[in-house]
């Protein structure tokens, strides 16, 4: 198959035609991906900066209408925060093991588990949801927004 150019598409290849490595290197081969849970050969540093923005417009306290205790912790506000590039691609990756749902990057952003976030009555749950929105990088905002 050629493009409008006449030039060969590299990608329509017969797979016979491709090399294979010989037996005995076959079986020493790990094309398998990290499993989740197994720790990485090292974790990348990270600095910790003093960002000069106003606090305000990395993150927001927001006052729950309807407070609830969680593992015996009175929660009356939720603290909704921008991620950090390090932490965006952490929940890129298990997003990619596990399939993407905002809620994990909701709760990346606030800290509470997924379940609770989700569990919130639905005046609370807007203004957690409608801030972290905000905040949500833009790798994660769908087109449009």
């Amino acid at each position: 198959m050629s493009d409008k150019h006449g030039n060969a598409d590299r990608l329509d290849v017969d797979i016979s035609e491709i090399p294979l490595p010989p037996d005995e290197l076959t079986e020493a081969l790990d094309n398998s991906r990290p499993e989740a849970g197994r720790p990485l050969a090292e974790k990348p540093e990270v600095a910790a900066l003093d960002f000069l923005s106003d606090a305000g417009t990395r993150e927001a306290d927001i006052p729950l209408d309807h407070p609830f205790s969680l593992d015996g912790r009175d929660i009356r506000t939720i603290k909704v925060r921008k991620l950090t590039v390090i932490e965006v691609a952490e929940v890129s990756s298990r997003a990619g093991k596990t399939g993407f749902d905002l809620y994990d990057i909701y709760a990346a952003m606030t800290g509470l588990p997924a379940a609770v976030l989700r569990g919130l009555l639905d005046d609370d749950g807007e203004a957690v949801i409608g801030k972290a929105y905000d905040f949500l990088p833009r790798a994660f905002r769908t087109e449009g927004d």
